[in-house]
């Protein structure tokens, strides 16, 4: 028996010399080196069962000597080697740095990964008070993120402290009803053919902002009367929809015909300036500002309306949930399920199949 059986069985550390470094340390490799010099048949159960315990602390205690970085320390790194190696989009990593400079860094930042609590997470929730719940648990959610990658690249011993959300109600969507929608339509149709277009690609194709810009000539299929979703442009960066994934969109007529009125050879893209440059997403605010206006509607030019009215008017009209799904690019069914309370054809129809005068596999007759 070595020197170094002696301290395993007694629970001391091993102590590596100096003048001859040894792959031995205490690590997943130094265990394993160990079992080696030992040979597989002399380590004892106790010893086999100190070499897992080693292994599977090993995976997270951080090298000795090192003090585990600060938050503000470590956000860098955060951004670097998980967001933008994971191809997070530029705009949501734009979004987590503003969500931790402004409330997470003044709190936080000095504090080193371990130190960080749940007295230190309730301190943060108080100072949030005055937000909203969902945009306190953006907070949380990057603070909650950082903690449980800081465990994972083995920074932190242990689990990361429980990070507890807000509980949070369903938000009301609002949207034009179809009196309020034709009123925008006649108002934009006055304005100019872009306006037109513009509120056409929302409320009749459902694009988000960042797809209307990002739509090209191309993107126009005029004979299957369809538009190829394939890019969104954002704050200066061209990416992918935001589900991750293009998609195909049936035109209505209208739609149709008013890109037909305002196609032009001056760029690929389909909503320009005035001097044939890529709208700006400020241009479309007030494109649709000016428009709601003028229709005496609410609304302060926030495209995201046109979606809410384009998805609400399908469910009302008693489109199935996941035609509204695809149609709209949700990434999961839980986003669409949002609208589907304006669908009275379907609670029509479910209580249909309790009737027993429907036919066709609707109910049966009973004898």
């Amino acid at each position: 028996m070595t020197a170094g059986d002696d301290s395993l069985r007694s629970g001391k550390p091993v102590v590596v010399g100096t003048a001859a470094p040894s792959p031995c340390a205490i690590t997943a490799e130094g265990a394993a080196c160990v079992s080696e010099d030992l040979g597989a048949e002399s380590v004892p159960g106790e010893l086999r069962r100190l070499r897992m315990e080693i292994e599977r602390l090993t995976q997270r205690i951080p090298a000795p000597g090192l003090a585990c970085p600060t938050l503000a320390e470590f956000f860098p790194r955060l951004i670097e080697q998980d967001a933008k190696a994971n191809r997070r989009k530029p705009r949501g990593i734009e979004s987590t740095r503003s969500i931790f400079n402004r409330y997470l860094l003044p709190m936080l930042g000095a504090k080193p990964l371990d130190a960080i609590d749940t007295a230190d997470i309730q301190r943060v929730k108080a100072s949030l008070g005055h937000l909203s719940a969902k945009t306190v648990n953006n907070v949380l959610s990057v603070l909650n993120h950082s903690l449980k990658v800081a465990a994972r690249w083995g920074l932190l011993e242990g689990a990361p402290v429980s990070v507890p959300f807000l509980k949070t109600d369903m938000p009301e969507m609002d949207f034009y009803d179809f009196d309020e929608y034709q009123k925008l339509s006649a108002a934009a149709a006055a304005i100019d053919g872009r306006t037109l277009a513009l509120v056409f690609l929302g409320g009749d194709a459902g694009l988000r902002k960042g797809e209307m810009r990002g739509l090209e000539w191309p993107d126009v299929d005029w004979k299957r009367g369809e538009l190829s979703i394939r890019r969104s442009h954002s704050k200066g960066h061209v990416t992918k929809p935001k589900s991750g994934k293009g998609r195909r969109v049936p035109t209505t007529q209208r739609l149709l015909g008013a890109l037909e009125a305002i196609r032009h050879q001056q760029s690929e893209r389909v909503l320009i300036d005035d001097g044939g440059a890529p709208v700006t997403e400020h241009r479309l605010v007030t494109w649709l500002l000016v428009a709601q206006r003028s229709a005496a509607l609410r609304g302060n030019g926030a495209l995201h309306i046109l979606r809410h009215t384009f998805c609400s008017h399908l469910a009302t009209r008693g489109a199935p949930l996941l035609a509204i799904k695809e149609l709209a690019g949700h990434a999961g069914v839980e986003t669409t399920l949002r609208y589907m309370h304006l669908s009275p054809s379907e609670a029509r129809r479910a209580i249909s199949l309790l009737d027993p005068g429907k036919k066709n596999g609707q109910g049966r007759k009973h004898s």
